[in-house]
């Protein structure tokens, strides 16, 4: 069996879309595979870890906002 291709499209910090194999969906809650949408979530989660790359010599951290609520936790305006 081949991997699956995962993808989160972000603008402005912002996740906007999901791609599970090439089918796109515009919010968490349409992706109908419950392994598939644990595993956009792990990958938004990882995306938002603290940067800790040398800006200006110094060592900084990227702030995260969390999502809203909706019935999976998480919605398509999760930031990074």
């Amino acid at each position: 069996m081949a991997k699956k291709k995962y993808s989160v499209h972000w603008e402005n910090e912002t996740a906007v879309s999901f791609e599970v194999d090439g089918v796109a969906y515009e919010s968490l809650d349409q992706i109908p595979d419950k392994r598939d949408k644990r595993k956009i979530i792990a990958m938004m989660e990882a995306s938002s870890a603290p940067d800790l790359t040398k800006k200006n010599g110094k060592r900084s951290k990227r702030r995260v906002s969390r999502p809203n609520n909706s019935s999976c936790g998480f919605s398509a305006g999760w930031r990074r």
